[in-house]
This record gives structure tokens, sequence and C-alpha cells, in this order.
């Protein structure tokens, strides 16, 4: 018995002796061991403000190093970090309501993983700011007034009135009335609203919205057609309307108009530029309304361009060597070049050998070339030209051949025959 004792006891013993290596062995194996949540703690309490209050404190009372978040907008804090025990403030707007609390969570967290949370809490605003009626509608073309009242037991101001918005009075104390007049709205579309923000001294507002409809449009242009000459002149016409129109044209030889945009009635002039086509041409003048809901069309037709006309060539002066020539030249645009192309072929054009008598329209609309070197003896045919924007023309031709030199009695004469061809152009 007393053997099996001893194997016993030696087995307790060995089992003790494991256990406490073990236990000595976690021990010394980690500090980390010792880092355990319940080593560290944190404790804070929710924050609860007046409703025109702006400020408040979060104590945390820890032993560690901490964190802060929230998601809430109308509050900042002072320290969104730290270590061991600490204030972080607070700082907020005044409630804007008179009726509400509003409340916000923040999260506290260690840098082991301990989240705790509080929340700040802001009570309603003792400050009384309502406003009646919340909403004010006007016609287009209202000219009255509208009025709302403030019931306070404070300051306050009125903000936010745009432009076509006016108001009696943009601050007062305690309950009052304020008129609201609006200016004439000229658009087919409603006007976006106005919000009138009332802010009390102590933070609490209210709102107001003042909404002014768009008007029945009215748009008309007279005359409807306009006939144009093909030389550049300027026309009108005239746009009367209730809404803003603007104006814009289907081609840019339609152009310079004096207004482009207006409201109500206007007579609008513009141009028409040279059409140096041979072709009449038509274009649109639109009159549209601001949304483009409304459309007068204006047409425009211009009379097609006409090339210059060249008379057929006199012949002033022949000898052997030397002819005088003269002829005639009128046109609608500006002249650009004239003068008399020659050969001893038919049909004779500015390609070949010419003469230019000038380069912009005769005063006169006369002119006078002369040939020199030609000759003797051999046959020339001579056309006078001219050239404008809308193109060259041709002259009728002349033939003539100096056939000798005149003797004393005699009665030669170089000869020259006439003959007409159509117009190259």
């Amino acid at each position: 018995m007393s053997r099996i004792r001893n194997r016993k006891q030696k087995a307790v013993n060995a089992f003790i002796l494991v256990v406490s290596l073990m236990f000595i062995s976690c021990w010394d194996a980690g500090e980390e061991l010792e880092a355990t949540p319940s080593r560290e703690f944190m404790k804070t309490a929710d924050v609860v403000v007046a409703g025109r209050s702006t400020q408040g404190t979060i104590h945390v009372d820890a032993n560690c190093g901490w964190t802060l978040s929230t998601s809430a907008t109308w509050f900042s804090l002072s320290a969104v970090s730290g270590e061991g025990s600490g204030d972080v403030k607070v700082t907020m707007t005044a409630n804007p309501s008179s009726v509400e609390d509003r409340s916000a969570t923040v999260t506290l967290k260690s840098a082991e993983g301990i989240v705790t949370t509080l929340t700040v809490r802001q009570e309603k605003n003792e400050e009384i700011i309502s406003v009646t009626p919340a909403e004010l509608e006007f016609f287009a073309d209202e000219t009255g007034y509208q009025e709302f009242t403030v019931t306070a037991n404070s300051s306050w101001t009125v903000t936010g009135a745009p432009s076509w918005v006016s108001l009696s009075a943009t601050s007062g104390n305690g309950t009052g009335s304020v008129r609201v007049t609006v200016s004439e709205n000229t658009s087919e579309d409603s006007r976006k609203p106005a919000v009138l923000t009332i802010t009390g001294s102590g933070g609490t507002s209210a709102t107001v919205t003042v909404r002014q409809s768009g008007r029945s449009a009215l748009l008309t242009a007279s005359p409807q057609n306009i006939s144009a000459s093909a030389i550049t002149a300027s026309y009108s016409f005239t746009v009367t309307g209730n809404v803003n129109w603007q104006i814009s044209a289907s081609d840019d030889w339609i152009t310079a108009f004096t207004a482009d945009s207006g409201t109500g009635r206007a007579e609008v002039t513009f141009f028409c530029r040279d059409n140096t086509s041979l072709s009449p041409r038509t274009g649109i003048i639109a009159v549209l309304s601001e949304n483009q809901r409304q459309r007068v069309e204006i047409t425009v037709t211009q009379q097609a361009g006409e090339l210059p006309v060249v008379s057929a060539l006199s012949m002033v002066e022949l000898d052997e060597e030397t002819a005088v020539l003269s002829s005639r030249v009128t046109s609608m645009f500006p002249i650009l070049e004239y003068g008399i192309c020659y050969g001893t072929a038919p049909n004779p054009t500015t390609t070949g050998q010419k003469v230019v008598a000038g380069r912009e329209t005769p005063e006169d609309e006369n002119f006078t070339v002369t040939l020199n070197g030609l000759t003797k003896g051999a046959t020339y045919y001579a056309r006078a030209y001219a050239v404008s924007a809308a193109g060259t023309v041709y002259g009728d031709e002349l033939e003539f051949a100096a056939l000798s030199r005149p003797s004393d009695g005699d009665n030669d004469r170089p000869q020259f025959v006439p003959r007409k061809t159509s117009r190259i152009h």
C-alpha cells in the first residue's frame, strides 16, 4: 500500500510541477497578456445644454488613450483624441427651434477597442419666433403687397430676399408685420421661390416662402415678310409682347440687329449684306419668348445680284500700230477691275492680253483704252470687260485690222468690223 501511495504522490507532484512551469512560462511570455480590457477604464456622461447655449463640455475619465467621433454637423469638438482624463469643449449654434430638442451621439473609443457612447442634447430654445402665413403667392403682374406677421419674444431680422422682393422692414422687436411687394415677372416661367428667414437674437428661426407665377405669353412681330435689295441696306420690324424675348437669324447675311433681346414693344433694325449670287436667297428671323415656347418668324427674301453691264466697244482711232477704243460700264456692286482684252483669236479673255483701264468704278462710267504695238495688217479681236463681286462679264466683240497707212490724196482707211458675241461670265 505504501508503494502505491508513493507512486500516486509522485504523480501529483509531477503534475503540480508541470502546471507551475506552464504558469511561469505564460507569466514570462507576454506583457501583452497584462494589457487586457479589464485593466483599462473609461467613463463619461451625457451633455445637456440649454436651447440658447453655444458651449458644452464632455468630460472623459480614463487611464488610457482615446478618440471621439460623431456624424453630427450642428456642433464641433475642440479635440477628437486624448490620453487619460480631460475635457473636450463642444461648440454649437443656438437651437433654431422653440418646439423641439435636438441631440446627437458621440462615440468614445480606447486604443484597445473599448467603446462607449454619450449623447449631446440641446434643449428647445425658449425664444419664440413664429411666422404666419408661411407662404405668399403673387401673380406675374401683381403690383400690390401682401404681408406676414412675426410673433416673437425677442428682436429679429429678415434675410434672404432676392432683388425682385422688397420688404417694408428687415428687422423688428417682438410681434410685428412685414409688407412684401414684388416686381413684375416678364417671363413665362414662374420665379424660383424666395425663402425669407426670420432669425431671433437667440438663434431661433422661421421661414416664409414667396412665390410668383409666370405670365401667359403674348408675342407678335410685323411685318412678317420683308423684301430686300441685293445691295447692303437696312430694314426694320416691330416686336410686341408681354414677356421677355430674344432674336436669332438663320443666316449670317442677316446681321447687325439694334436689339437682340428685350421686353414689351420695340422696333428692331437690321442689315442684309450684299447678295453677290445671281440667285435670290431667303432667310428667317425668329423672335422667341424667353423659354422658347412662343415663336414668331419673319421671312426675309433678298433679290439676286447682277453682273456688271459693259457696252459694245467703239473705235475712236485706228492706224497700223495703234487702236483707241472706248466703252461704258455700269454695275450694281463696286467694280474691282475693268478694261479691254484683245488678241488675234476670237473671244479674247482676261487670261490673255489685256489693258486695265481701272480698278474701281469709273466716275462717269465711260472709259477709253489705247492698244499699242499692233502688227500691221493683222486682224484683232477685242472685248471690253468688267469684274465685280458678282463675277466677270465681257461686252460684244469688235474685229478690226490695220490694212495700210493712208497716203496723200488716198481715201484708204484701216478697216474694222464689229461682231457681236455672247457674254462670258
